[in-house]
């Protein structure tokens, strides 16, 4: 339909809304058409194993709301109608679906005329922002969508700022500012600026809102909605309350910005959206844009051009009418109708209407008018088998339809073995989500007035709708994006993307007024309440965000004890969190450097982060932060549907409230900011994985970065770049060498690939809309490509997993490198001491931080070498005074916590004093393994970490039991009757770990204590096992509070020394964390392998030998074993002689062997790369790799290897007596040998040290180390360090006992023959493991009596000596 036509429609029909019926309709049928062939046959995929005669199944896709890993359907386990049918019928019945489908579809799109037009036809924006010359029939206009520019949709709150503004606006004369160019707001008189009060202005931002009210005064279409005659002060007060603005931004193809405000008018008898103007901005100055004339156009206007957006009720036949509507009953959707009592349960035979015997398409009986569809709580009820349509409104568990319709959407265009999409249906699916999105931002004005465009009220309603056009307009922009991509072209911009804004201050302060209110009434507890008086220091004052987390404790308890009159109250404060929610997720710290600027900007003081501004204004937020506060809210949500039911969260226009929460995919394809947090993030996961896997946590990995170190290691700062540039050829390299028999890593590339999937879509979503690509495009593309690579490896057998698409690069994909902004270059060194010490908020970036200064500390070293080759020199004394001074500053705060002995109340800043004690001694450690740091000069001390650790894990026992408390009182049936406090159990038994904070005492729970609580406790052996029982039965969003203790007790043993973790309690809380990130979603703790010592000398051993073994025919691991003598590992299981015989039980001969073999085979391969070219002898009799040659499929790094590592060995090469390979080999077959090898000689070395007990972390710069048996059960052990005339002296006593170890430590620091610094401590730990010395693989069978008992713990002696304090 040609929408310029559309006008002259005038037909008046009365549209009754019911928001499911009403909505269901495109829902369904884009549902339908995404899992549908174009012949309307389900579309397949094949069944990824055990398949050998490649059978196929309908598509599955994951149906939780979280889509990461969650619950596998297929469409027809989603559709009700189609569950228990096969064969003919299944199909039949598809087809149905599929027909109706397509003919909700061309309702909107009429097959023979031009899509592009038909959708504009119902887009509102045309018809307020347009000009057409009335000669030429030239049509210009702003639209939501097919646009050739990019689009933005601000929705401008009515808070504090906006409000000023607008009583600025109607007090404003226009005789005063007549005369007054736009930019020059400055220039006003003083009396006339005096009333403008700065405030935060959000959205949009204060310069341009100054722009905008100038232009409203001075023009009569905007100015003239603030003119008020004979009305009084109330008048005037509602009026303005009522006005609202909108402003549509576009960027041309030149960037210069436009900004067109429209204003929305809700006040009785004037409904209307008045567009005013339209401001130019070209990157210096603002001015007028005067194509569009001003228009106002009322909300009957709009009911008329949008009738065939909705339904229409036939009140003589009692029937709703719409094409196809009936695709909801062909569904099998069931509703109920009533309340409470009165309830009636509808199935699809209910409401269907019939046209003699047969079934009408086009319409239902208008019963549904009043209905809600049937949820979970409804089927219990009414004691129903299975369920309704899956999605979100059956069960908040579930992702929505529109999202699940995505999911097919995404599989059908990411694999290969699966029925593909066609251009044109992708087309047609993208028609179908436009439609939506307009739908969703131009509400039916007819029902309910307060409506006509989409913009912001301070109701429930606006939170519904703008959630659900935020989600319509995404996947509009997805597939539109997808579509262009498809055909080889930009195409047509995104639909117009929201920029939302909220009032925090107003939400927090009604929903404090509630809980206050309530609290009295309901709950008989001293429950946490709002603390919006602002205290004297920053580290009393709660942060906002982590009050709102508190605050669902008293929620929580008022809901349980409340009646029916608190449901609008509990219905408001849902709102409210709601709206804190949003805005906080607009509030996402995205750049360091600048929050740092303004926190030094907006406070004086000697400490920038104490005595701050208001908190409403100065409240940030991160990603982290967000993913928690979500789950909060869905706990709240989850006990506000279990005590009033769904229909409670039904608005005024019949929309379920509170659908969409927040989404950092969504958020991401809408913010490039929020993008950039995500590519930190990614490749901090990314780094993690490959440190991990190559063992390369402690060595100069400074090569992702490209010629970034080079660039920053220049003397003269104007010489070098303020950015660091990501070298994704290089990780890749490291993705691609990355081994699966290393380390168990196939659950960590998944999750990396649905994240990188999440950047690359945003990625694309803004590429789509911006002239050039943006920041890192090419990057991601190429890491994805590896990634998926390496994943495959981990499933040869999968057919699925094997069919992901992987297309290499081609002319049409989008360029540039990933770029990030330097940090230490641009904060000053005091200013950002400042801001990782003492703020709070700094938690989650100290790893980006610290990770910053190390490669910026790396830069110094190479500057500092004595030549131009790849050796790093000594960092100088700058450095070296920056590092202390850091470490002062953070000992003074630990010194000051330590002081502070009480152990209640909030513990944030605890926890970040912990992560940036743990980056420090990272970062400490770094310089000491890769020798960069003169010992003759200086030596920079570690932090202390016992202190903490002892106090840290008081709260983790404090949280934990609390956890469990609260679970008692919301699932009871888990535990054994009378038991109402963990807490009282354990005190009376007190048999577990003992931990101490101040002068209070708590007992870490015991596997007995668990016993003694729940009720399924026979099947409970070790701890671990009863907090998974608890956590498997419990709703996800209940896991919020195990999530946060477990992610602490990650953060404790991540900071504990390796030698002090214990490897089973390691295991046990990995696992425990991975069963809770199943349902929900998390970023609190980082993705990093954390290992005791003894497991991480075992893995990096045995992988060692699994390499040698693959060159060595010597090796045989399969029976590897302990001394029966000494308990120690018997080497002489895992390797035998030339005639099979077991070698003597050492390490030195293992090795030795090991390295005859080597050289033998580097020898051979040496030769062999000289018979093929590879490698030549130069002038000098030196053998290199050849560059006159293509080396065939010869990698050249492994020529470069097979050259460093062969005179390593000091192997020679003699020519008369050279050796042939047995039999002319294939280039390929040769450089998979050579590899093997590679792999095997460049660790010996390495792997001798790790059969001797040392770290893997510590033996690069070892000279000297030795270990023996000093009598029965005692050890004594030397480590010698050397760093040109420095030496370190460890000499360590340990006696073994029955359960705990006793040890003594002497560490000595010697330079030029003087000892510089010494100092002793004894420690006591409990163990229940000898490190390699018991090497073989352990199952829970082995475990010993004690470690059923329980998981380990690391105790120090309270009465040990310290170096930094007594």
């Amino acid at each position: 339909m040609n929408w310029k036509y559309f006008i002259l429609l005038y037909t008046y029909i009365i549209i009754t809304y019911c928001e499911y019926i009403d909505f269901a309709s495109e829902e369904l049928a884009a549902l339908i058409l995404a899992a549908a062939n174009p012949d309307g046959s389900i579309a397949t995929e094949i069944i990824p194993e055990n398949n050998p005669t490649n059978e196929t199944r309908p598509i599955t896709i994951d149906v939780s709301s979280l889509g990461r890993g969650g619950e596998l359907m297929n469409i027809q386990q989603i559709i009700p109608s189609l569950r228990n049918l096969e064969g003919d019928k299944l199909n039949k019945k598809f087809k149905e679906l599929y027909d109706l489908a397509n003919r909700v579809y061309n309702v909107f799109i009429d097959p023979a005329a031009d899509q592009v037009e038909n959708i504009n036809g119902y887009d509102i924006l045309r018809y307020l922002i347009f000009n057409e010359d009335e000669q030429t029939g030239a049509f210009d206009s702003i639209g939501s969508c097919n646009n050739d520019v990019k689009t933005r949709i601000m929705f401008v709150p009515n808070d504090s700022a906006i409000t000023m503004m607008k009583y600025f606006i109607a007090n404003a004369e226009y005789d005063d500012f007549v005369d007054i160019d736009i930019n020059d707001f400055d220039k006003l008189n003083n009396k006339i600026k005096s009333s403008w009060k700065s405030d935060q202005f959000n959205l949009p931002s204060e310069e341009l809102s100054k722009i905008l009210t100038i232009k409203c005064i001075q023009t009569y279409a905007c100015k003239f909605n603030f003119m008020f005659e004979d009305k009084s002060e109330e008048e005037i007060n509602n009026q303005i309350n009522n006005i609202s603005f909108n402003i549509i931004e576009t960027t041309d193809k030149d960037n210069n910005i436009y900004y067109s405000l429209l204003i929305n008018k809700d006040i009785e008898i004037d409904y209307h959206i008045i567009y005013a103007f339209t401001i130019k901005y070209d990157g210096n100055k603002y001015s007028t844009d005067e194509r569009f004339p001003a228009r106002l156009v009322d909300f009957d206007y709009i009911g008329r051009t949008l009738e065939q957006y909705h339904m229409k009720h036939n009140e003589e036949s009692n029937e709703i009418e719409r094409d196809g509507i009936n695709l909801i009953a062909a569904c099998g959707i069931d509703f109920v109708v009533g309340k409470d009592n009165d309830k009636q349960y509808l199935l699809p035979e209910d409401y269907i209407t019939k046209d003699g015997n047969e079934i009408k398409k086009d319409s239902v009986k208008d019963i549904l008018v009043t209905a809600n569809f049937a949820n979970n709580k409804d089927f219990k009820t009414f004691h129903k088998n299975g369920k309704n349509l899956i999605c979100d409104r059956y069960d908040i568990y579930y992702a929505t339809t529109k999202m699940e319709t995505k999911r097919f959407i995404e599989k059908r265009l990411n694999y290969r073995e699966i029925d593909s999409l066609s251009d044109n249906q992708l087309m047609d699916l993208n028609a179908l989500f436009q439609i939506m999105a307009l739908k969703d931002l131009f509400i039916d004005p007819v029902e309910h007035y307060i409506n006509g465009m989409l913009h912001y009220t301070n109701t429930p309603e606006y939170l519904s709708q703008i959630s659900d056009f935020e989600e319509s307009r995404y996947l509009a922009a997805y597939t539109q994006t997808k579509l262009n991509k498809r055909l080889g072209s930009k195409g047509l911009k995104n639909f117009a993307a929201p920029v939302t804004s909220y009032d925090l201050k107003g939400a927090t302060l009604k929903a404090d007024e509630i809980l206050r209110n309530n609290s009295n009434e309901f709950s008989k507890r001293n429950l946490p309440s709002f603390e919006l008086v602002k205290r004297d220091s920053e580290s009393e004052q709660k942060k906002l965000i982590k009050q709102w987390m508190d605050i669902v404790d008293t929620y929580e308890d008022i809901i349980k004890s409340a009646d029916i009159y608190f449901m609008e109250d509990s219905k408001t404060f849902l709102a409210s969190f709601y709206e804190v929610l949003l805005e906080f997720n607009n509030r996402q710290i995205y750049d360091i450097v600048d929050e740092i600027q303004i926190k030094k900007d907006s406070n004086n003081e000697d400490d920038m982060f104490i005595n701050e501004e208001d908190s409403f204004k100065v409240a940030k937020s991160n990603m982290q932060d967000i993913l928690l506060l979500n789950n909060y809210f869905l706990k709240c949500l989850r006990l506000h549907l279990e005590k009033y039911g769904m229909e409670t969260l039904l608005d005024i226009n019949g929309r379920y409230l509170f659908r969409n929460l927040p989404d950092i995919s969504v958020e991401a394809s809408k913010s490039i900011n929020v993008l950039n947090n995500l590519y930190e993030n990614i490749l901090e996961d990314i780094f993690d994985l490959l440190d991990d896997s190559l063992v390369s946590t402690y060595i100069d990995n400074t090569l992702r970065y490209g010629n970034t170190l080079e660039n920053i290691s220049k003397n003269k700062r104007s010489e070098q770049s303020e950015y660091l540039e990501i070298d994704d050829d290089y990780i890749i390299e490291e993705i691609n060498i990355i081994k699966h028999e290393d380390l168990p890593i196939k659950d960590r590339l998944r999750n990396l690939l649905i994240d990188i999937n999440s950047i690359i879509t945003s990625i694309e979503i803004h590429n789509n809309d911006e002239n050039e690509p943006i920041n890192g495009s090419e990057t991601f593309n190429n890491i994805n490509r590896a990634l998926i690579n390496k994943y495959k490896e981990g499933y040869p057998d999968n057919k699925e997993i094997q069919g992901m698409i992987n297309d290499e690069k081609n002319e049409n994909s989008s360029k540039g490198k990933l770029k990030f902004k330097r940090i230490l270059s641009s904060v000053e060194e005091d200013d950002l001491n400042e801001y990782i010490v003492n703020n709070v908020d700094s938690k989650y970036y100290l790893k980006r931080i610290f990770s910053h200064m190390r490669l910026e500390i790396t830069a110094n070293a190479k500057k500092n070498a004595d030549t131009d080759t790849e050796g790093l020199g000594y960092i100088d004394q700058e450095t070296i005074n920056k590092l202390k001074k850091l470490y002062n500053k953070i000992n003074k705060k630990l010194d000051n916590y330590l002081k502070n002995f009480n152990a209640e109340g909030d513990k944030e800043e605890d926890e970040h004093l912990l992560e940036l004690i743990t980056n420090y001694n990272d970062l400490i450690l770094y310089i000491y393994t890769i020798n960069i740091i003169n010992y003759k000069i200086y030596f920079v001390d570690f932090i202390d970490v016992y202190d903490i650790i002892e106090r840290m894990n008081y709260i983790f026992i404090r949280d934990l039991i609390n956890a469990i408390n609260k679970t008692i009182k919301s699932n009871p049936e888990l535990f054994k009757d009378g038991i109402t406090d963990f807490f009282k159990v354990i005190s009376k038994n007190g048999n577990g770990q003992r931990y101490q904070y101040g002068n209070s005492v708590l007992y870490e729970p015991t596997v007995d204590d668990y016993k003694r609580i729940l009720i399924d406790d026979e099947n409970i052996e070790y701890v671990s096992d009863a907090l998974k029982i608890i956590i498997s039965k419990i709703k996800p969003e209940q896991c919020v509070d195990f999530e946060k203790v477990i992610a602490l007790k990650k953060s404790i043993i991540n900071c504990q020394p390796p030698t002090f973790r214990n490897q089973d309690e390691v295991e046990d809380y990995e696992y425990l964390y991975g069963e809770i990130l199943k349902n929900i979603n998390s970023k609190i703790v980082s993705t990093k392998l954390i290992e005791s010592d003894e497991s991480s000398l075992y893995r990096n051993f045995y992988n060692f030998m699994r390499e040698v073994g693959k060159v060595d025919k010597h090796v045989d691991l399969s029976n590897i074993d302990n001394d029966e003598k000494t308990g120690e590992l018997d080497f002489s299981t895992i390797y035998k002689d030339d005639n099979g015989n077991p070698i003597k039980n050492d390490c030195d001969t293992l090795c030795l062997n090991i390295k005859n073999v080597l050289i033998e085979t580097m020898d051979e391969f040496v030769q062999g790369s000289i018979e093929y070219g590879y490698m030549k002898e130069d002038e000098n009799g030196n053998y290199i790799v050849s560059d006159d040659t293509e080396n065939g499929n010869l990698q050249k790094r492994n020529l470069n290897k097979l050259h460093k590592n062969f005179h390593k060995t000091n192997s020679i090469v003699k020519l008369e007596r050279r050796k042939t390979l047995n039999k002319r080999i294939t280039q390929q077959e040769f450089d998979n040998a050579v590899d093997r090898t590679i792999q095997a000689a460049v660790s010996v070395e390495y792997a001798h040290r790790l059969g001797q007990l040392h770290h893997p972390n510590e033996v690069r710069n070892e000279i000297f180390s030795h270990s023996e048996q000093t009598g029965p059960n005692e050890r004594l052990t030397t480590r010698i360090v050397s760093n040109t005339d420095n030496l370190y002296i460890l000499v360590k006593e340990t006696k073994s006992y029955e359960g705990y170890k006793d040890m003594k430590d002497s560490h000595t620091f010697i330079s030029n023959g003087n000892i510089i610094s010494s100092h002793d401590r004894e420690t006591r730990v409990e163990t229940f493991g000898k490190g390699l010395n018991e090497i073989t693989k352990r199952s829970n069978v082995d475990r010993t009596k004690e470690r059923r008992e329980r998981l380990s713990r690391f105790r120090m002696n309270r009465q040990r000596q310290r170096n930094s304090r007594t």
